[in-house]
């Protein structure tokens, strides 16, 4: 997967390094069914969609369903950060063979960088529980790009750092708005299966340039799992 060509590696976390993405599916699935479950038009379609699509579009699609205000779909934030904050400090686990990728990468002299909306404070712990910190040359967070992986930004300038171009870098990445911009650019794209890009892939498969399997994904957290967090947080989801 790595060829003389390559000379920057770029990767995504959540669901590309780390199985992560069934804790933020957990807590969003959560609220929602809270919220909306009772409202006529909600289904397992519609949840699905809803806990797959990024933030902003997932409030469109609840805002265009059932017909409430855009400014009225909120979520109980201090909760997620709170209860992500302890998934990442204490649960999340790798995917063992793109951190395989990442360190090998590292050693042969590769760079690497960490790409991430996800912010530092949130899953600084993981990274370094994990021990992958030590193979990243550059990591950037919503502390640095507020818009993320939806602007070109954040890319070129990762680029820039390295001194070098497009095509010698490559994108390792599960989510699908991040690998269209990059594709733009001229960057190699290499979309890595994830359980909650699933409904997503005929349309990954097309802007891709390679889809690998780079480790098992969760679907859902072990029974009771949500619980014991919430009990160590101190309290449940508020509507």
């Amino acid at each position: 997967m790595i060829n003389g060509d390559i000379q920057c590696m770029l990767f995504d976390l959540d669901g590309t390094l780390v199985d992560s993405m069934v804790y933020w599916r957990t807590l969003t699935l959560h609220q929602v069914k809270m919220r909306y479950a009772h409202l006529q038009g909600y289904n397992e379609k519609i949840e699905t969609l809803i806990t797959a699509l990024p933030y902003d579009e997932a409030r469109r699609l609840i805002s265009e369903t059932f017909s409430i205000p855009l400014e009225e779909i909120t979520t109980d934030r201090e909760y997620t950060r709170g209860m992500m904050t302890l998934f990442y400090r204490d649960a999340v686990q790798p995917k063992e063979q793109a951190c395989r990728l990442l360190r090998e990468a590292h050693e042969g002299g590769v760079h690497t960088a960490l790409l991430t909306a996800t912010r530092r404070d949130l899953m600084q712990s993981t990274l370094d529980r994990l021990c992958l910190t030590p193979y990243l040359d550059l990591i950037y967070t919503p502390e640095e790009y507020p818009r993320g992986k939806w602007t070109a930004d954040i890319f070129t300038n990762a680029m820039k750092h390295f001194g070098v171009k497009p095509e010698q870098t490559v994108l390792y990445e599960d989510a699908l708005y991040s690998m269209k911009i990059a594709k733009e650019l001229g960057i190699r794209v290499v979309a890595v299966k994830d359980a909650l890009n699933e409904i997503f892939m005929d349309e990954i498969s097309s802007v891709a340039d390679e889809v690998l399997d780079l480790g098992e994904s969760r679907r859902e957290l072990p029974e009771g799992m949500l619980e014991e967090y919430e009990k160590r947080f101190g309290r449940g989801c508020q509507r």
